[in-house]
């Protein structure tokens, strides 16, 4: 792309009214911004109406390509724009993609596209924590990036496991590119711009809106192949990324919870709904997305029990022993069903060969 029209792409992307979607109406009409510039205002008014044309003439008579660029490079703001070949390609699938993307740090368009969304909870649970780290450290050591929000809980949790896990790691602001978003997080959001990225399609003065959120959520979702939700309760910003990643025709993962945890009941309902699949390890993450090679046999005989027909109890067990291993009091104490009943169920489980007793009597699944 010439440096003219990128420049073009830039500015165009600061006028009222030209949001992706009229961004993108323009490309399909003009195939260019330049040929909008050069247009006759008749023609941009019969294409874009009154209003926005009005901006549009005005935005052409006073913008200057090199001021804004320049005014970006002394904030230390990198950019791309939509068209340009490092623009990331899953991002261009969905239906508004960002015309620009301001970032700092690390822009690999390589490791985005190997990267995993984790999203969760912000107000998690320790048992929440655990899991999240478990799985993004898992993530991290098999080479795959973590994309999240940079909020509190779930989303700080996996951004520093990658980090710590010497994994790349992707966070996707509500604010502009160069203001930490919560500000409690500045010392995470330092660490990330050292050695991951940090992006966002608000140019620099842009306020926080209520609406912001919802609009980076749908980044978070269509920058990676997959996005897992490792902790939510029913209401929760997390589950509008799972439903959102839906929508871009990607794979939805949850982590199912006990019945009586709360914090989990979003997951539960994904799974329930069928609008995510259950997984309790990386490996099954990455043998769904065809990234996973069979290191044995036992291991791909362990994943072939996870598709037999399980009852309604039986599914409700697994849920429960998703969250680690615990004895059978325990287990009753999760679950509204007599001793009996259970203790019949978790013989079948085990016939079937899905869950096992130890030594000490708690009872795991064989294939976490």
């Amino acid at each position: 792309m010439e440096k003219g029209e990128r420049s073009l792409r830039l500015g165009i992307s600061t006028v009222d009214g030209i949001g992706p979607r009229n961004f993108q109406h323009i490309l399909e009409e003009y195939g260019s911004i330049t040929s909008l510039v050069n247009a006759s205002p008749e023609r941009i008014f019969a294409s874009l109406g009154q209003k926005v044309t009005t901006e549009i003439l005005r935005w052409r008579d006073e913008y200057d390509t090199y001021k804004l660029p320049q005014k970006l490079e002394d904030l230390g703001i990198n950019f791309v724009v939509f068209g340009e070949e490092n623009y990331p390609e899953l991002l261009k699938e969905i239906y508004d993609p960002p015309t620009v993307i301001y970032y700092i740090g690390n822009y690999d368009k390589e490791l985005i596209s190997k990267s995993i969304s984790v999203v969760g909870t912000r107000k998690m649970s320790s048992l929440g924590r655990e899991v999240t780290e478990r799985i993004s450290a898992g993530l991290a050591n098999e080479g795959l990036g973590i994309v999240s929000g940079m909020a509190y809980g779930v989303d700080k949790t996996a951004h520093e496991t990658a980090i710590n896990n010497h994994g790349y790691t992707v966070a996707v602001l509500g604010g502009p590119v160069n203001e930490p978003s919560p500000i409690g997080n500045t010392y995470l959001y330092r660490k990330i711009t050292k050695s991951g990225l940090v992006i966002s399609e608000c140019q620099p003065g842009t306020l926080i809106e209520k609406w912001s959120f919802p609009r980076r959520n749908r980044i978070i979702s269509a920058l990676t192949k997959a996005t897992l939700v490792t902790e939510a309760p029913i209401r929760s910003g997390a589950l509008i990324s799972a439903y959102l990643a839906l929508e871009q025709n990607r794979e939805v993962f949850a982590v199912p919870w006990s019945l009586s945890h709360v914090n989990g009941a979003g997951c539960n309902r994904l799974i329930r709904n069928s609008n995510a699949k259950l997984i309790t390890s990386v490996e099954e993450i990455l043998e769904d997305l065809g990234l996973w090679k069979d290191k044995s046999e036992g291991y791909k005989q362990s994943h072939q029990k996870i598709n037999l027909k399980l009852s309604k109890l039986e599914n409700e067990i697994v849920y429960v022993l998703g969250s680690g291993e615990c004895g059978l009091d325990s287990l009753l104490d999760r679950l509204e069903y007599s001793v009996s009943i259970v203790t019949s169920a978790i013989s079948e489980l085990e016939i079937k060969g899905i869950v096992a007793r130890g030594d000490d009597g708690k009872i795991r699944l064989t294939y976490r």
